[in-house]
């Protein structure tokens, strides 16, 4: 189907949610004469390849690379019915492998975080600026190659954004990279593997997400296996080198256990506040389409913005271009209003003795003679 003598790939789960929505389908074979078998599904295209092969084309023109999808019946009855791979003719598996790198960098982009000049600068000096240093002359010095950030704030303002950042940095510069959630460490902590969790093959960033748990105050908060296995393994046994460890937490630092903040564990401490006016700006003047801006008042957004969270601005950008994709135009106020009142605690109504049905008229707002029914002889033109 290729052409010429081909290369088996077995690609990941992730390569092939890269791949998919650039493949250009070509065509589709059986097996050994028969015809492929085709699994049908309420799936987009409505059908799954089983058994047999299907040719794809990835790219245009000259640079375009045909590769096929094989599908086959395995042997062992106990594991899964049909084995998966891809093949790729022996000329173009170098094109092939560079087409996926592109892919994988570009959905890695990430654009840096709203942050001051000098607090975006530290963030990078700390990362990634500290492990592109030469790592034997920090060794003739005596200085570890190992660093330790934490990123504290509220929920929205930028914490998981920096993370996202910096590991785009990562991936481009070809540095390791590992996210250790708490439910990973808790399940690597009762298999007696927590320590593998601080290691990297190479050098790189190992992010700690919201570890709570491990980080507060163990006067306040009580001590358990869990923190103490977490800073047995942060410090180890052997040192370990080549490696910024990133934690972040929505706690306050007064109750971050002060074992975890000494030099040597946590050397540099970023505050993830709410956005400045400055920041707010920015982000409206680099972020938010034109569209958009060209019909704000944006002197006044920047004011009336004032303590948001970038989540809470990400919200009001998402009610403008709603407004401008469903009527053309985007207002302010209408935006502002519907941000608030999405945002509002629902009021609960405390009724007093028994609740009239609807459409009851109450007598008491009728005269006192027709009311009380005084004078028998008198007769309401009220309907009963």
């Amino acid at each position: 189907m290729l052409g010429e003598p081909a290369r088996a790939v077995d690609l990941s789960w992730e390569y092939q949610q890269l791949l998919l929505p650039h493949l250009v389908f070509e065509t589709r074979r059986g097996i050994l004469g028969t015809g492929p078998v085709l699994l049908l599904d309420s799936g987009r295209p409505g059908h799954e390849l089983v058994a047999g092969l299907e040719s794809y084309r990835v790219g245009s023109g000259p640079s375009a690379v045909r590769l096929v999808r094989v599908s086959v019946p395995t042997a062992d009855c106990q594991q899964a019915a049909y084995y998966d791979f891809w093949a790729v003719g022996q000329s173009a598996y170098r094109s092939f492998y560079r087409a996926l790198r592109r892919l994988e960098r570009r959905t890695l982009d990430a654009p840096p975080p709203m942050m001051l000049s000098g607090e975006l600068q530290r963030l990078q000096d700390n990362t990634i600026g500290f492990l592109r240093r030469d790592c034997r002359l920090l060794k003739r010095y005596g200085v570890p190659q190992r660093r330790g950030l934490l990123l504290l704030g509220r929920p929205g303002n930028g914490k998981t954004m920096a993370c996202r950042w910096i590991r785009a940095q990562c991936q481009r510069r070809a540095l390791a990279c590992r996210n250790v959630s708490a439910e990973e460490f808790s399940h690597a902590l009762a298999e007696g593997q927590a320590h593998s969790l601080f290691q990297l093959g190479r050098a790189g960033v190992i992010f700690f997400d919201d570890f709570d748990s491990a980080l507060r105050d163990r006067d306040t908060h009580g001590t358990n296996a869990e923190r103490s296995s977490f800073l047995g393994g942060l410090d180890g046994i052997h040192a370990h080198h080549g490696v910024v460890y990133v934690f972040t937490s929505n706690a306050r630092l007064d109750e971050i256990d002060p074992a975890i903040r000494r030099p040597g564990r946590l050397d540099v401490i970023l505050h993830f506040q709410p956005p400045c006016s400055l920041l707010r700006g920015q982000l409206i003047a680099a972020r938010w389409h034109e569209d958009l801006r060209s019909q704000l008042p944006v002197s006044r957004v920047i004011q009336e913005t004032e303590g948001l969270s970038f989540a809470e601005l990400d919200e009001l950008k998402k009610l403008l271009a709603l407004q401008q994709i469903e009527t053309g135009r985007c207002e302010w106020d209408r935006a502002w209003s519907d941000f608030h009142g999405g945002r509002a605690e629902p009021q609960r109504q405390t009724i007093f003795g028994f609740a009239a049905p609807s459409g009851f008229r109450n007598d008491a707002s009728l005269p006192q003679t027709a009311a009380q029914g005084n004078d028998e002889n008198e007769t309401s033109t009220e309907p009963p």
